[in-house]
């Protein structure tokens, strides 16, 4: 399923520069996937019944402010993301910090693992 929502995003623009890695569901109403490929974290959503997809945010693991943090008493993975420098320009696509609800234990594990994993690679 992954590899399949990573060929479809923006013409297969990530595909072309990225390995798919993993994937956690995160919501079935509206379909939406945390995923991780060999470059970045996106956060994705199913926009069409036809497999049309949208990238809520994506950031690149280079501006990762550490490791993903599974947070078991929320049930959420915490994402921190490196304070700007500078003047840089603002992307609106880079959030500071995210938090993401999961469901299954081992499923957050098994993702955030996987992004260690890649992040070291």
């Amino acid at each position: 399923m992954g590899s399949y929502i990573l060929n479809r995003l923006d013409n297969r623009r990530y595909a072309k520069t990225d390995t798919y890695i993993a994937h956690m569901t995160c919501s079935d109403s509206p379909p939406s996937w945390l995923m991780a490929t060999s470059k970045r974290i996106l956060f994705v959503t199913e926009i069409s019944i036809f497999g049309t997809y949208n990238i809520d945010w994506k950031i690149a693991y280079l501006d990762l402010q550490g490791m993903p943090v599974i947070m078991p008493e929320k049930q959420v993975i915490q994402i921190l993301v490196k304070k700007s420098q500078g003047n840089s320009t603002f992307d609106t696509n880079r959030p500071s910090s995210k938090v993401i609800k999961y469901s299954n234990m081992n499923n957050a594990c098994y993702f955030v693992d996987k992004v260690t994993n890649a992040m070291h690679s």
